[in-house]
């Protein structure tokens, strides 16, 4: 494996098999549904939205009161 390319993942069992049959039934690869399902997590604010979430970042959507 080229692994400047490629990497390998350690998931638990149960997401394995639920990205591998959603990826069965939309026609993909479980890469390319790996991609699309994290492309959505960033579309959505990724990251900053959980430390938001949690408190450790503030921004207007999650702290109206604080403007």
């Amino acid at each position: 494996m080229d692994t400047t390319r490629w990497k390998s993942i350690l998931v638990p069992r149960q997401t394995y098999i639920e990205i591998k049959e959603l990826s069965k039934a939309e026609g993909r690869t479980i890469g390319g549904q790996l991609r699309l399902v994290f492309d959505w997590y960033k579309a959505a604010g990724g990251a900053e939205n959980d430390r938001a979430k949690e408190g450790l970042i503030k921004t207007p959507a999650l702290h109206d009161s604080d403007n």
